[in-house]
């Protein structure tokens, strides 16, 4: 096991600042610029301006503090991401794509922290049934690649089944995703050497 070099750890923080700083910018243009539910047609991808009160595809649970348990679960994530990739292989090709790959995840983790911590108080966007407003706010999503409805599958296939729309997601998201994508991959690679 070999640690990173300053220079790896300092990409790794600026992919992670720049993902934050992308999100959060998309994310406070469609605030000001659009209506909530307001949607734009940019040809392959949609702007659709929702907020977003729970977690995937905005499920909320019945416990009034359940957010506040999401938002330490995503530290405990982030902690993970910043431990795991600080102390890696010496299998540097990987161990650096695996790096860009966390630096992504962090970028979009924290991202959507800031949404949830502070949107309630300096977007006024937390719900009505929120206990405050600090640590309520509503994550900002507007991505998406049709609002129309499709229907894949038949209406009695379990859970997948009948007519459904795709997500609208953000910025964040992708990074989450695409940086998911990189640091299994590149995480498997290194462990088959």
């Amino acid at each position: 096991m070999g640690e990173m070099s300053r220079r790896d750890k300092f990409l790794v923080i600026c992919l992670c600042f720049c993902s934050v700083i992308l999100d959060q910018y998309v994310k406070l243009w469609v605030h000001f610029n659009m209506k909530l539910g307001e949607l734009r047609d940019m040809g392959l991808v949609h702007f659709y301006y929702v907020t977003n009160p729970g977690i995937c595809m905005g499920h909320v649970f019945e416990w009034e503090h359940w957010k506040l348990i999401l938002l330490l679960l995503r530290f405990a994530l982030i902690y993970y991401v910043v431990k795991k990739v600080f102390y890696d292989s010496t299998q540097y090709l990987y161990r650096r794509l695996r790096m860009y790959g966390a630096g992504l995840i962090l970028g979009g983790a924290i991202g959507n922290c800031i949404d949830i911590i502070f949107y309630g108080v300096l977007l006024g966007n937390a719900p009505s049934y929120a206990p405050m407003k600090l640590f309520n706010g509503q994550v900002i999503d507007m991505l998406c690649f049709s609002t129309e409805p499709i229907n894949i599958l038949p209406e009695w296939f379990p859970i997948f089944g009948g007519v459904h729309h795709l997500p609208i997601f953000n910025v964040a998201d992708l990074c989450i995703i695409f940086g998911a994508i990189f640091f299994v991959f590149f995480d498997k690679k290194l462990n088959d050497k």
